[in-house]
């Protein structure tokens, strides 16, 4: 039966030995660590980064007869969709890394995606619709979500427009507004707003960027677009 876990650590320099670590730990959703060896991974070893969900199982190493990981594969190569709902309903879905995170909510009903919003973090917010938008995936729910940030409000009524096929001069402007508004909030409240952004300011902008294009395919030669674009580049 396979499991679900986050890389806790693996590999790094060995000061005693003066070699490359070639084992670590993952931690299971019982909050339990567990040994594993690169001899066991099924995936590329940089990809074995802290925070990272992975999927295995149980086996014993001979070495010691202690317990370990055997088979170990990322979330993001399991066809299961069980598995997903394993790390949506699981401990250490908080821990997993951001990618893994939207890569969770991609794979599971929109209901549950819904139900649950008002518990995720700004920046797991932008990179769900960014990805729904950019690998042109419908969320039929759109309509229901309740959002009082601003700036994720503007991303959901462009992502809106563009799976409605409805992008036009007026939604763009009402998203300018509310990109406007939302800026315009975060300085003269810079000391008292917590942002939840983990991006690199240049990432993000290029993120945001894509996802402008993406949804306004059809709107590229309009004043609004050009005002949206600037307002991302210059002003965010």
């Amino acid at each position: 039966m396979r499991e679900i876990g986050l890389i806790r650590w693996f590999g790094g320099y060995n000061l005693r030995n003066k070699k490359m670590n070639d084992f670590g730990f993952i931690r299971d959703d019982k909050n339990n660590d567990l040994y594993f060896n690169k001899g066991h991974v099924q995936c590329k070893l940089k990809e074995l980064i802290t925070g990272r969900a992975v999927t295995f199982q149980r086996g014993v190493n001979f070495k010691n007869d202690r317990e370990q990981a055997i088979r170990i594969k990322l979330l993001k190569d399991e066809d299961d969709r069980e598995i997903f709902y394993d790390f949506f309903y699981s401990s250490i879905f908080s821990e997993i890394e951001l990618n893994d995170k939207s890569e969770v909510l991609l794979n599971i009903d929109e209901k549950e995606v819904l139900d649950f919003w008002g518990t995720y973090s700004e920046d797991l917010k932008v990179l769900f619709l960014y990805r729904l938008c950019l690998e042109n995936k419908e969320f039929k729910l759109i309509e229901k979500i309740n959002e009082e940030n601003e700036f994720i409000r503007a991303m959901l009524i462009l992502y809106w427009a563009k799976i409605n096929k409805c992008s036009n001069g007026i939604i763009i402007k009402k998203a300018i507004n509310l990109f406007k508004s939302y800026i315009e909030y975060i300085g003269e409240n810079s000391r008292k707003v917590n942002s939840n952004i983990n991006y690199n300011k240049k990432e993000y902008k290029t993120l945001l960027i894509e996802f402008v294009k993406a949804c306004t395919l059809n709107e590229q030669e309009s004043e609004e677009y050009t005002e949206l674009l600037d307002i991302i580049q210059l002003k965010l």
